[in-house]
């Protein structure tokens, strides 16, 4: 039987006496059953979120993908990254921005996250945060910053930025825009 639990996934034998963790694998397809379900649960979490939990750049022209992104605003990957959003929206990619400080609760950049938040216009104040300039406001919004740190654990991030794609592969560190145009679109095959 397959046991999932908190996001974790292992294999039960009849009765409980036997548990497997790991991925299993069937022999015959080559296929890994284990991230199959991963991927449908990180599906269904990001189905889950609500568009005011996230900042949205939509895609240029016809959407064709939606991606979301964990990102940190002092993340130098997540700067590097947040550069290839035009390349992304202009191949039809929709950008969700998930913010998730890696320092957790209080730290400065919780309370930049919670900044842009509350904001009128949060790219903005994206924008300026990912170039280490101080950003005004009122941190208003702690408790959806702590929410989306919740989610970022149950999606598996260990890191930012941290992509899932629309699959629900996720797709950890910074990665120009021509190599997630292609990850998305072998994942859509």
């Amino acid at each position: 039987y397959e046991l999932v639990s908190q996001g974790q996934i292992a294999y039960v034998t009849e009765g409980g006496r036997y548990i497997i963790t790991g991925d299993l694998i069937d022999m015959q397809t080559r296929q890994n059953l284990t991230t199959q379900v991963q991927n449908k649960q990180r599906q269904a979490i990001v189905a889950s979120i609500p568009d005011e939990q996230k900042i949205i750049y939509p895609a240029v022209g016809e959407k064709k993908y939606e991606i979301l992104i964990l990102t940190d605003l002092s993340c130098p990957f997540c700067e590097k990254l947040h550069h290839e959003l035009p390349a992304l929206n202009e191949a039809g990619v929709e950008v969700h921005y998930l913010l998730t400080p890696r320092h957790g609760p209080g730290s400065p950049t919780f309370i930049e996250s919670s900044k842009v938040m509350c904001s009128d216009d949060k790219k903005k104040l994206i924008d300026i945060a990912m170039k280490r300039q101080n950003i005004d406001g009122e941190a208003c919004m702690d408790d959806l910053i702590s929410q989306n740190l919740q989610l970022a654990r149950e999606l598996g991030m260990s890191g930012t930025p941290h992509i899932i794609l629309p699959d629900g592969t996720p797709l950890p560190g910074f990665r120009p825009a021509n190599e997630i145009l292609a990850a998305i679109e072998q994942t859509a095959k």
